[in-house]
């Protein structure tokens, strides 16, 4: 086994073990965390709009990198509730996440391209027979692929589209969540982001039960498919979980939309620094 000496490995390579090894980083600042990535890049092409307020302001420095795109407001359209907030939207960019870390780490804290074996809580099997050890292993490669809060749960398609239109689009605004559906089967809602005055990215978010491949765009004449990309999630990343009862329209979780995950990892950063200091004292 090598000792690596290091406090904390983080395991994963998406946009939350990005930022949760930075804040690790920031929060342990006499220890060593590392991160251990399958892939090449951390964080991938994956872009997420986040409210601007819910970053800690400590950390703003951290995040000030990573965004790409701002806007000054954004909406809400839904069946119980239609609403403009005057508030910061900002696009966060896993692609520059991985510049930050190639930075931020030495290349004996920041291994990339690296097949896992298996993972426990204090060591990492690689599939080339070495074994990295630490006083804690942080696996973020099983987060966001939970099991549904509820056997009757569905799970979710993801669909972003990135449009280019011949004319402008005419949204001034994000979107930020549009309903497009109710079923016994769950909801179906969209996300519009405004990239440039023709271009638009488009999220659709559907029960797979129901999904059509050629299911709600942006309509305008002209549009042109610039990238598609497809994911599924867990229902239990989407809903509340004290609600999840078939997974109806009113139980979205429209407050996850607008955090965009921040909140949790903040919190989960600041259990795993405040566990690592308790050892040390």
């Amino acid at each position: 086994m090598e000792c690596t000496g290091k406090t904390v490995i983080v395991v994963g390579s998406g946009l939350e073990a990005g930022v949760l090894a930075l804040l690790l980083d920031r929060m342990l600042p006499h220890s060593d965390v590392m991160l251990v990535s399958e892939e090449p890049m951390v964080g991938g092409a994956h872009q997420k709009p986040v409210l601007l307020s819910a970053i800690p302001n400590s950390f703003l420095d951290l995040f000030d990198p990573l965004i790409v795109k701002a806007w000054s407001t954004f909406c809400v359209e839904g069946a119980l509730r239609s609403e403009r907030f005057n508030a910061q939207l900002v696009l966060l960019a896993g692609e520059q996440l991985h510049v930050e870390l190639l930075e931020r780490f030495a290349p004996s804290r920041l291994r990339l391209s690296t097949p896992i074996a298996r993972v426990s809580h204090q060591s990492i099997h690689l599939a080339s027979g070495e074994i990295l050890s630490a006083r804690e292993v942080v696996d973020v490669r099983q987060q966001g692929s939970i099991v549904p809060l509820a056997k009757h749960c569905p799970r979710y398609s993801v669909i972003v589209r990135d449009l280019d239109q011949e004319q402008p689009h005419g949204l001034a605004e994000p979107v930020l969540y549009s309903e497009l559906e109710r079923s016994v089967e769950g909801i179906v809602f969209a996300q519009y982001l405004p990239l440039t005055a023709t271009m638009l990215r488009e999220v659709i978010y559907s029960p797979e039960q129901i999904w059509v491949d050629d299911g709600p765009t942006f309509k305008s004449t002209g549009t042109k498919v610039l990238r598609m990309e497809r994911t599924t999630i867990a229902a239990g990343e989407l809903f509340d979980g004290n609600e999840c009862a078939g997974c109806g329209a009113d139980a979205v979780n429209v407050a996850s939309l607008l955090d965009g995950g921040i909140g949790s990892l903040a919190l989960q950063a600041n259990q795993i620094a405040a566990r690592q200091i308790r050892i040390v004292a």
